[in-house]
């Protein structure tokens, strides 16, 4: 099905009764423990006898396939494959129901993708015993841009504008409140804002006088944000917990010098205080105390910005990815 589907011989259709009800039944399944989507998997299984099925992200499909699997025949069991996002493993474990269900559905893994080297070490900490493929970022791949012959110069500070239980966005605009007057030339663009984040931005606007853009969630395309990237010197993205953010990506793609919690996987690929900062997502003087060192010293980020660019370019490309899902579907049939 997979090489069908790529060389454009084959169709994969939903139908338009599960286009128009996932999200009832999601918000049903809220109350059900899962049972509603996990009958109707189950149903699929029979039917259609997949070779392999693949979990994307644990707490809503993982936990749906653990319902299916309790009403399929070990015959009907389809292989199966994982991939955890960000919190999926990290943030859940703490929490006794979550992670007795995260081990169970680790057990029961045939292969593991996951975003990074912690995520498999996690994984295998609780339980997994599979085959360990590669490690794939959840946002895809990017594209290094040329960055030497740059002539704009860079006058706006992205911030990344979650604030919920894992988004830490108002901790961010608290950071650049401390340096207002070091920052008075710039713009500030805080994207996939949350509505708290857009009632403190504009507050902190009318009292500050910086210049806030203030995006919702969604409104900017990924050419835009590479586009923010691309006038940005620096892109603060502060939260509890995080796998490999997509806007980590898009920064050292296009030359904005991360500064991004280390409670993410950033690690992973910056190297702290050389390429961008990692900093404990509270710690409101470290992120002030990191942004002046961006401001004020061009060879470093000069330094930082070529590095990340390499780091990038060295990444997984689409087709490594690809030919570890045809791998991946013949060892399922073997």
């Amino acid at each position: 099905m997979l090489r069908q589907l790529i060389d454009g011989s084959g169709q994969f259709r939903i139908s338009w009764i599960s286009r128009f009800l996932s999200l009832p039944l999601w918000i049903l399944d809220r109350f059900a423990d899962d049972w509603v989507r996990g009958s109707l998997i189950a149903a699929r299984c029979v039917a259609f006898r997949p070779q392999i099925i693949h979990v994307a992200e644990f707490q809503n499909a993982g936990y749906a396939y653990l319902k299916a699997r309790k009403l399929t025949s070990a015959a009907r069991r389809p292989k199966l494959v994982l991939t955890p996002y960000g919190s999926d493993i990290y943030w859940f474990r703490q929490f006794p129901k979550h992670l007795q269900k995260v081990e169970d559905l680790l057990s029961h893994g045939f292969v593991l993708s996951s975003e990074s080297r912690r995520d498999e070490l996690l994984a295998i900490e609780h339980g997994f015993r599979g085959i360990v493929g590669p490690r794939i970022p959840a946002s895809g791949t990017m594209k290094a841009q040329d960055l030497a012959a740059e002539s704009k110069p860079r006058n706006v500070i992205a911030v990344k504008g979650y604030q919920n239980k894992w988004g830490q966005a108002i901790l961010a605009l608290k950071a650049l409140e401390q340096v207002r007057e070091e920052i008075s030339h710039f713009e500030i663009e805080v994207f996939s804002c949350n509505r708290s984040t857009v009632k403190y931005g504009l507050r902190m606007a009318n009292r500050t006088g910086l210049v806030l853009k203030l995006h919702k969630k969604g409104a900017l395309s990924h050419s835009e944000m590479e586009s923010l990237m691309r006038r940005s010197i620096a892109m603060i993205a502060l939260s509890k917990s995080d796998g490999v953010p997509a806007s980590l990506l898009e920064a050292m793609a296009n030359g904005a010098v991360p500064i991004q919690s280390d409670s993410s996987c950033a690690n992973e690929w910056i190297e702290n205080g050389k390429t961008g900062f990692l900093v404990p997502y509270d710690d409101v003087n470290l992120v002030v105390s990191s942004l002046r060192q961006i401001l004020s010293d061009q060879e470093f980020t000069a330094k930082a910005r070529e590095a990340n660019s390499l780091a990038i370019g060295k990444s997984i490309t689409p087709e490594a990815a690809l030919q570890f899902a045809f791998a991946t579907y013949d060892l399922a049939a073997s």
